[in-house]
C-alpha cells in the first residue's frame, strides 16, 4: 500500500486530479485538517512513551560511543539478516 499527498491550488485543479486518478484506477480521497487532527490525537504517545523516548534520547546524547554512518549500519543489518548488499 502506498500513498501520495497532493495539495491542489484551487477547486478546478482538485477536480482534475480526482478525475484523473479515478480514470487511472487509483483510489483517492480528500483529506481534511480534521482528519489530520483526529489521526494525531489517536496516535499520540502516552506520557510513559514520551518519558521513555526522552530518557533514551538523553542517554544517547550523554554516550561517548562513536556514532556509525548509515552505510555501516546498512551493511551490518544486511549481513545480520542475510540481505543482499546495496
Amino acid at each position: 500500500m502506498g500513498s501520495i499527498v497532493v495539495t491542489p491550488k484551487n477547486a478546478e485543479e482538485q477536480d482534475f486530479l480526482m478525475t484523473l486518478l479515478q480514470r487511472l484506477g487509483f483510489a483517492s480521497q480528500i483529506h481534511t485538517e480534521e482528519d489530520d487532527e483526529a489521526f494525531f490525537l489517536a496516535h499520540e504517545l502516552s506520557e510513559i512513551g514520551k518519558a521513555f523516548l526522552e530518557e533514551r534520547a538523553q542517554a544517547a546524547l550523554g554516550s561517548n560511543k562513536p556514532l556509525k554512518t548509515w552505510q555501516q549500519v546498512s551493511k551490518e543489518t544486511a549481513k545480520k539478516h542475510n540481505w543482499p548488499a546495496n
